[in-house]
């Protein structure tokens, strides 16, 4: 019998896109070992839906409260339904009540997450992707059995990534930019940048790139009308190439910079959401990217200063280009994966 992983993630417009990538990635890897994958949602979503099950995996969802008992319920019984052998649980409004109840019915389980968000953690395995040493405080909210992956050797990538040819090379001058703040941008990220972009001189190609959840895509699109070095693209299947063909991105400090950086393309990066800023500043920390902060308080003349810069000063670029590929070597899911097989197997 095939074996089953389910997936308890959440995405939308106000949550965003993140968890919901990121997992498909790990989803991936499973599916590549010949296990089946459900995911798991307290958010009814038919764009998620279809993208979920556009990549041969199934989407149970329901409108329950996230978190809450009665998820923790539903969670359990799909679960069950499924004879899942493994649980993957991706968010931040688990806490230790609910990932209890996941163990008192003896499902093995994973909490993925980019901080300690409980003081206990009653989980198999503690996932953290991110450079931020959080090992000793998972390791003091955690049971000793316990077994903590913490660090950048476990990032998660999607095989568009992994197998897009030449899209992990070098970057030492600037023709093309990136800009995108994830499948969803519920602060108007995209238009605020966009709006800046449009006002600089340099002689570049932006790639503007709206996410599925994106509710303000048609002034996104308005702005950029008959813009000759502006392209829009909407909902695109086509990131890799996007990624490919960039020499700089300008980002939100989520998911997507572990893309970056194992394809070596230098950010300029800004914080849209709390869980960014240990993200952004560690990065900034490594001197792999430009960390601007918080996107409301970004005023458009720094923006332009750091776009200006990167483009005039090719050997910080090369530098930035050569330290975001040492960050991520593409093995981070397969690690993962291992590590879950190994503990299934004890």
């Amino acid at each position: 019998m095939t074996p089953t992983v389910a997936i308890r993630a959440d995405g939308s417009q106000g949550i965003g896109m993140g968890h919901i990538m990121r997992c498909i990635g790990l989803a991936q890897e499973f599916r590549a070992r010949a296990y089946q994958v459900v995911f798991i949602s307290a958010v009814r979503s038919a764009q998620i839906e279809a993208l979920v099950t556009s990549f041969g995996m199934d989407y149970v969802a329901s409108d329950l409260e996230i978190g809450s008992a009665d998820d923790l319920a539903f969670t359990l019984a799909t679960c069950r339904d499924r004879e899942a052998c493994f649980l993957v649980v991706d968010g931040y409004r688990f806490g230790a009540d609910w990932l209890s109840g996941l163990r008192s019915e003896g499902l093995s389980a994973m909490l993925w997450t980019d901080y300690c968000q409980a003081q206990r953690l009653p989980v198999d395995l503690i996932l953290d992707q991110t450079p931020a040493d959080n090992f000793v405080l998972y390791e003091a909210a955690s049971a000793a059995n316990t077994l903590i992956l913490n660090g950048l050797e476990y990032a998660v990538l999607r095989d568009e990534f992994l197998r897009h040819p030449g899209i992990r090379r070098l970057r030492e001058s600037v023709e093309r930019v990136l800009v995108t703040f994830g499948g969803a941008d519920p602060i108007g990220a995209t238009v605020k940048v966009t709006e800046i972009l449009l006002q600089t001189a340099c002689d570049v190609h932006f790639d503007i790139v709206v996410g599925p959840a994106n509710t303000r895509v048609d002034e996104v699109r308005v702005l950029v009308e008959n813009k000759p070095n502006f392209s829009l693209h909407v909902a695109t299947k086509e990131m890799a190439r996007l990624v490919s063909e960039a020499d700089l991105a300008i980002s939100a400090a989520g998911t997507s910079l572990w893309e970056f950086a194992y394809s070596g393309l230098p950010t300029i990066a800004t914080v849209i959401a709390d869980n960014q800023i240990l993200l952004a500043d560690s990065l900034e920390r490594l001197q792999c990217s430009v960390n601007l902060g918080r996107i409301e308080a970004v005023r458009a003349e720094t923006l332009e200063a750091e776009l200006a810069r990167l483009l005039a000063e090719t050997d910080r670029l090369r530098t930035f280009s050569q330290r975001m590929m040492r960050l991520v070597d593409g093995e981070g899911r397969a690690r993962v994966v291992d590590s879950v097989e190994a503990m299934l197997r004890e």
